[in-house]
C-alpha cells in the first residue's frame, strides 16, 4: 500500500510539475483534511488550521516547477504546514507582546520615566508568568525546553541528545508554545 501510495504521489507530482490542474485537485483531495488535522495538533483554531493548510496547498502549487517527483511530496506539505503553523504562533505571540505594551501606554502619564518602569514591570511579570508556567510543564517537554532556548540546541541536535525523533522534538515545542502563548494570554486578559 505504501509503495503504492508513493507511486501515485510521484506520479501527481510529474503532472503538477507540468501544469496540470487536475492532478492538484486529486492531491489537494488527498492531503487536504489530514493536513488540517495535522496543523490543528499546533495551533486549536479550526479556522485557522484550514488557513494554514489551504495556505500550504497554494505554496505547493506556487513552487510546482520546483517539485522532484522523487521527493514525497506529502512530506513536503507537511513540512510546510508545519513551519506556517509555527510561523503563526509566533506572530500570535508578537501581536499579544504588542498588545500588552500598547496595554501598558494607555493611561498612563506622559512621563517617559514612568512608562520605562511600568514596561520593565511588565517585562519582569510576563517573565514570572512564563517562568512559572515552564516550571509547571511535564519533565520531557521542560527539558526539551530548556536544551532549545536555555542551551540554544537545534530539534536535531536535541532529538541526537534525547534519543528521540526530530519530528517529536518539533511537536513537543509546538505543543510547549501553544501552552505558553495560552498562559499569558490567560494572564494578559486577567490583569
Amino acid at each position: 500500500m505504501a509503495e503504492e501510495n508513493t507511486a501515485r504521489d510521484s506520479a501527481l507530482s510529474t503532472r503538477i510539475r507540468d501544469n496540470d490542474a487536475e492532478a492538484f485537485a486529486t492531491l489537494f483531495r488527498l492531503y487536504y483534511s489530514s493536513l488540517v488535522g495535522f496543523v490543528y495538533r499546533y495551533i486549536p483554531s479550526a479556522g485557522d488550521a484550514e488557513d494554514i493548510a489551504q495556505d500550504a496547498m497554494v505554496s505547493l502549487w506556487e513552487r510546482r516547477h520546483t517539485l522532484d517527483p522523487e521527493r514525497s511530496v506529502r512530506a513536503l506539505l507537511f513540512t510546510t504546514a508545519r513551519h506556517r503553523a509555527l510561523n503563526h504562533l509566533g506572530r500570535q505571540r508578537h501581536a499579544l507582546e504588542y498588545s500588552a505594551q500598547q496595554q501598558l501606554t494607555q493611561g498612563l502619564g506622559s512621563g517617559a520615566s514612568d512608562i520605562s518602569a511600568d514596561s520593565d514591570l511588565m517585562a519582569q511579570e510576563l517573565d514570572r508568568v512564563a517562568a512559572h508556567h515552564v516550571a509547571t510543564l511535564p519533565p520531557r517537554q521542560r527539558e526539551i525546553f530548556q536544551l532549545s532556548r536555555g542551551e540554544g540546541l537545534s530539534p536535531t541536535e536535541i532529538a541526537a541528545l534525547l534519543g528521540i525523533a526530530p519530528q517529536t522534538v518539533y511537536v513537543q515545542l509546538g505543543r510547549i508554545a501553544k501552552s505558553l502563548y495560552d498562559a499569558l494570554e490567560a494572564w494578559t486578559k486577567n490583569r
